[in-house]
């Protein structure tokens, strides 16, 4: 299993009794490159009647577990598919007002072992009615030793208060444990489950129901997502091109090879979207992560010559030639 979670108690405490469920499957593949962690979705109650409190000074591991009204721990992966623990502490400001603190060991950043490093919070998390009043989330980018800067986005999702005296807090990631699974193609919210979505070729709207609303229970996410980005005849490709571990809507055009892209970092504001020119009239365009780096990259299959052409971070380069006339390629979308 890719996602270990731990809790202490403390004897005498009994607002700090931690219940945590793990809500993860996961295909593990041997001798994989590892699939970064990219979103930390949590859900769950918190106590009403916590004591409020502040960081401690001085700032150590065994103050933070004192202070705080629940704790918790999430090994994640890195992008050089080693092994981090990030530490999660609630602090409550009051009866409705929270702050969430991320730290890690120093020894993970270069400082000292054994020191607790802040590398991300989330303020002001406040409740209506019992209820998060606003989704809160928060990109976390750190230094690791030993890999590449990954950031990692921590949603608060169906956050809760209640008064009977514990916390209690889901906690789901979408990395793997020593293999690559599979990531959805269609999360476009950020919480590790695919999203229901369409595209509709007439009118090139797209239309996202997205699995984080909840409106039984009341949540305050974006029902959906609306949006017209396209033009008839152009080819939906789905999935995450720019590395925030959200899909972006995104279009293929078959008549100048141009990738179309409106990114999930500027909340899908269209008027921001980018454009990459990659490949001719006739190409089959193609979904696919090609040069590991858990971002999908603009790539084509081209019949005339039956060879894949990938536009990666990497330099660009030709792939394989693969395939005879008349295959179709697998992973190719259609405008229709």
């Amino acid at each position: 299993m890719s996602l270990r979670v731990k809790a202490e108690i403390h004897p005498g405490e009994s607002m700090k009794n931690i219940l945590l469920f793990v809500l993860a499957t996961l295909v593990l593949v041997g001798n994989a490159v590892a699939c970064p962690t990219r979103n930390i979705s949590l859900q769950g109650t918190l106590n009403l009647n916590a004591t409020s409190a502040s960081l401690p000074s001085p700032l150590t591991f065994a103050n933070l577990s004192s202070a705080a009204a629940l704790e918790h721990t999430v090994d994640i992966r890195t992008k050089s598919n080693s092994q981090k623990t990030l530490f999660f502490y609630w602090f409550a400001g009051g009866p409705s007002e929270w702050t969430l603190y991320v730290f890690v060991d120093g020894a993970d950043v270069g400082a000292v072992s054994g020191i607790p490093m802040q590398v991300g919070h989330i303020a002001n998390i406040t409740f209506e009615s019992g209820h998060l009043s606003v989704s809160k989330s928060a990109q976390l980018t750190v230094s690791w030793v030993d890999s590449d800067i990954e950031p990692i986005t921590v949603l608060l999702n169906d956050i809760s208060l209640n008064a009977v005296g514990h916390n209690e807090m889901f906690v789901s990631q979408d990395g793997t444990d020593g293999g690559c699974s599979a990531l959805s193609r269609n999360d476009y919210d950020g919480d590790g489950v695919g999203d229901h979505a369409i595209w509709r070729p007439d009118s090139g709207y797209w239309a996202v129901l997205n699995s984080s609303y909840n409106s039984v229970v009341g949540t305050h996410v974006q029902p959906y997502i609306w949006q017209q980005w396209g033009l008839p005849g152009d080819y939906p490709m789905q999935g995450d091109y720019t590395g925030d571990g959200k899909s972006d809507l995104v279009v293929w055009r078959p008549g100048n090879g141009t990738w179309y892209i409106c990114s999930s970092e500027v909340g899908f504001d269209c008027a921001q979207g980018t454009a990459i020119q990659w490949g001719l009239p006739g190409d089959r365009p193609l979904v696919g992560d090609y040069d590991a780096d858990g971002v999908n990259d603009p790539a084509v299959w081209r019949p005339s010559d039956n060879r894949f052409y990938i536009y990666s971070d990497s330099p660009n380069y030709v792939g394989a030639q693969w395939g005879l006339p008349g295959d179709i390629p697998v992973g190719s979308s259609s405008s229709q």
